[in-house]
């Protein structure tokens, strides 16, 4: 509601888009038992729980909700900062920003996905706006967040090349078979994966050992269909932006493929580019006011599908259900 309030007046419009932020802000930070590593996070905080290992920032955070004895002050920071990033990588970057920052709030790996997994996604929230900086060019900021990103989850080094291979990845939209070919040797090529995991330690036994999980499968299906939608629709005016975003999103949706096998605890290491779909999905509009209204139509509804779809999918979960189980923690 605040986000087309946010559209539809415009003398207004900062103020509504800033207070639907904090809604998804208040919302997020204050949960309890939300998110499949909630307890594991409060179990740190209490001290029961180990996390000399943890990276400097999320130790740090943890050291600060631990002084003041409330769990809530780790995930209330946490979720500021990722939740502020992505407005900020929206706004930055996107034409349409309440449509982009609405589409966050609602597509999987995005929101719901941020309950469970803290430190991975407050290194996303570093990495949007680093991703930000860079684009604009601003050196110093573009390294000050990306090493900000990766003092909260180690994994940020693995995207180090999207920058280093930007003149590539900016250059030209190539021809749709060049990217049926490279998806398909990614589905045909997961079998590498799992003779590299046995010379990888302790990971590998997310792999094919006793921490594996079977699940992402459904939403893997629907990432690499979503690239083909943006191939289609977003490459209207071919700005140098949407050729990167476009690009960006096919190394994700590649890596997906070659992933999706071994399961969500081993995919969610590719988290980092989604958010390349918040802005896509801006530019995929087209540019007759009647069929754009349709076609945001079409693509909101879509997007709560796929929200109520996770959260449907939650409740089936063998083990637990992560997300449904939603509580303020103020009042618990």
């Amino acid at each position: 509601m605040m986000l087309l309030l946010s559209v539809y007046y415009k003398e207004a419009s900062g103020f509504f888009f800033r207070w639907a932020v904090f809604v998804t802000m208040v919302f997020s930070g204050f949960r309890y038992d939300a998110g499949n590593d909630f307890f594991t996070y409060q179990d740190m905080i209490k001290g029961t729980f180990p996390y000399d290992k943890l990276e400097p920032i999320s130790k740090a955070l943890i050291e600060i909700s631990s002084y003041f004895g409330e769990s809530w002050v780790f995930f209330l920071i946490t979720s500021i900062i990722y939740i502020y990033s992505v407005y900020y990588f929206c706004k930055e970057l996107s034409d349409r920003p309440q449509f982009s920052f609405f589409l966050f709030c609602v597509l999987p790996l995005s929101f719901l996905t941020s309950f469970g997994y803290v430190r991975q996604f407050l290194a996303i929230g570093f990495f949007c706006i680093a991703l930000v900086h860079f684009l604009y060019g601003r050196k110093l900021k573009f390294w000050l967040f990306f090493v900000l990103s990766l003092m909260c989850h180690y994994s940020a080094i693995f995207f180090l090349p999207i920058f280093l291979l930007y003149g590539f990845l900016s250059k030209r939209v190539y021809p749709l078979v060049v990217y049926l070919i490279f998806i398909g040797v990614a589905f045909a090529s997961s079998g590498y994966v799992l003779l590299a995991s046995k010379y990888v330690g302790v990971y590998g036994a997310y792999i094919d050992g006793e921490r594996f999980i079977d699940s992402g499968r459904k939403i893997g299906y629907v990432v690499i269909a979503l690239f083909f939608y943006f191939y289609i629709f977003s490459l209207k005016e071919r700005k140098k932006l949407n050729v990167f975003l476009l690009n960006v999103y096919f190394v994700f949706s590649c890596a997906y493929a070659l992933l999706m096998p071994f399961g969500e605890y081993i995919v969610r290491i590719i988290y980092f580019l989604f958010p390349s779909a918040y802005i896509l999905f801006s530019s995929t509009l087209v540019s007759n006011v009647k069929l754009r209204l349709v076609q945001s139509i079409g693509v909101i509804c879509f997007g709560i599908a796929l929200y109520f779809a996770t959260l449907y999918f939650a409740t089936t979960n063998g083990v637990r259900d992560f997300l449904t189980n939603y509580s303020i923690s103020l009042f618990v």
